[in-house]
């Protein structure tokens, strides 16, 4: 490795490869962390051993691309979220190696709710959580993710709201025993069961003879049917 003086001699390209190499020195990505380049900025904020106090510091980087780059590096921490700005926190938590601490975080600030919702990993009490949030969009995602508990999903699917219960009706994610029970509900939300192919061959018989034709034909269609 050469020494710091010529690696800030060097043109801006080498700079960058210097602060993307994982046995850079910690003290010289400090200093490539000030450099005039975003590129070289950029390298730094992605680099894993890059240290926590720099990446702190590059949350305030004045290129967008930099600040996401810190709250998608897997060394950032928790404490970083509360200077990363809205974008960074979508970042966060949109990435699937956003460990479950740091998601249990996200879900607490307003701009994150839907990514993390939205977030594969995210667990299940967390999800659980979000299905109390004021924002339709949050709990949506949280009926379309894949983790979310049978109770849960029973329990949105008995909301007062009926863009809920509709979400519920038209989710992959929801069983037959819950979409049976969504059959007796308005005509948006029949015809939702009646194309969900998770509605078993009992339900769809029922809904084929709907008082409405759209639904009776939307459940003859169904591959269940």
């Amino acid at each position: 490795m050469k020494n710091v003086t010529n690696i800030l001699s060097e043109n801006k390209r080498e700079r960058e490869r210097v602060a993307r190499r994982e046995n850079t020195p910690l003290h010289v990505l400090e200093i490539l962390a000030n450099d005039e380049f975003g590129c070289v900025r950029l390298a730094v904020a992605k680099n894993k051993n890059t240290p926590l106090h720099v990446l702190e510091k590059m949350t305030n980087d004045e290129s967008r691309h930099v600040r996401l780059a810190v709250a998608k590096n897997p060394e950032t921490s928790i404490e970083v979220l509360d200077v990363l700005d809205n974008d960074g926190k979508i970042m966060m938590a949109q990435n699937e190696k956003t460990t479950t601490e740091m998601l249990e975080k996200l879900a607490d600030y307003k701009c994150a709710k839907v990514a993390v919702a939205h977030n594969k990993n995210t667990p299940a009490y967390i999800l659980e959580k979000l299905a109390n949030d004021e924002w339709n969009t949050t709990i949506e995602a949280v009926i379309n993710n894949k983790n979310t508990p049978l109770h849960v999903l029973e329990k949105l699917a008995n909301e007062k709201w009926i863009n809920t219960r509709l979400a519920v009706a038209k989710s992959k994610n929801t069983p037959a025993k819950i979409l049976a029970k969504l059959a007796d509900d308005n005509e948006d939300i029949r015809l939702a069961v009646a194309e969900n192919t998770n509605t078993a061959e009992e339900t769809l018989n029922a809904l084929a003879d709907d008082a409405k034709g759209f639904i009776r034909r939307a459940a003859k269609r169904n591959p269940n049917y």
